[in-house]
């Protein structure tokens, strides 16, 4: 299935330990999710992509330009996740 940010409300209480999650563009993802006047719950929806992005089985993500700013933001939520 393919979902786009705004409507992740609407699987936010699925499990997810089936899920392979593929991002294509990260680097825009990430920011158009601070910066995106469209989201209407943006607390909402960033805590649901981190449910999904940590408990799913396994995420592939592409991007001819990957950026060392999606590095950290990857590696943070991936810490946040185990404390």
């Amino acid at each position: 299935s393919t979902i786009c940010i705004n409507s992740l409300l609407k699987i936010a209480d699925m499990d997810y330990s089936n899920t392979i999650l593929y991002i294509d563009e990260p680097t825009n993802l990430f920011f158009g999710l601070t910066d995106n006047k469209t989201i209407v719950n943006s607390k909402a929806i960033i805590s649901t992509f981190i449910k999904l992005f940590t408990q799913c089985k396994k995420v592939i993500l592409t991007d001819a330009h990957l950026t060392k700013t999606v590095d950290i933001i990857i590696k943070i939520v991936l810490r946040s996740s185990r404390m």
